[in-house]
């Protein structure tokens, strides 16, 4: 079965991803919140739905983050807008300095063949409502390859695993 594949893989990146925090004296879900704040998005409420977590949650993990100088805070209107600072820029290139070298090791056993099924598994696990997604394969804006709302189409490497754009392309089916 692949599922006690997953779960090893699962497993083992999250250990890495921990270690990786500790050694940087982060806890995990900092350093996810560091790595979400630098794919771009910016604003609490978008990063506790990228998380998965309670905003209250998101917010005091951006507090942690401020206070051990990773990031910057600052109110335009009634928003808060992340920033990283130059702290925070370095630890996130030396995070992914370790998932290039995941992927390195990807691209040699299934490169862009691999990506697209793990994309298509979470696709289709989102179909029947097992998880929560936000990806090319299952947004109203993208079919056969091409992305309406970017006006292009996209390769494998260009499909997004999540999307701040996304709009669902069908409901999913109760559990």
């Amino acid at each position: 079965m692949i599922s006690d594949v997953l779960d090893r893989l699962l497993r083992a990146y999250r250990h890495m991803l921990i270690e990786k925090a500790i050694s940087m004296g982060l806890t995990e879900l900092q350093l996810s919140a560091l790595l979400v704040a630098a794919e771009g998005v910016n604003t609490v409420v978008k990063l506790a739905d990228r998380l998965m977590v309670a905003q209250p949650t998101a917010t005091d993990t951006l507090l942690a983050l401020e206070k051990k100088g990773f990031i910057t805070r600052h109110r335009v209107g009634k928003t808060t807008v992340i920033k990283l600072t130059d702290k925070g820029v370095k630890a996130v290139e030396e995070v992914k300095s370790l998932f290039a070298e995941i992927d390195g090791i990807a691209q040699k056993i299934g490169g862009l063949e691999l990506r697209l099924k793990l994309l298509e598994l979470i696709a289709e696990l989102q179909k029947r409502g097992l998880i929560e997604a936000k990806l090319c394969l299952t947004c109203r804006f993208f079919e056969e390859g091409f992305c309406k709302l970017l006006g292009k189409k996209l390769s494998v490497l260009e499909l997004r695993a999540y999307c701040l754009d996304y709009q669902p392309a069908f409901t999913t089916r109760p559990l």
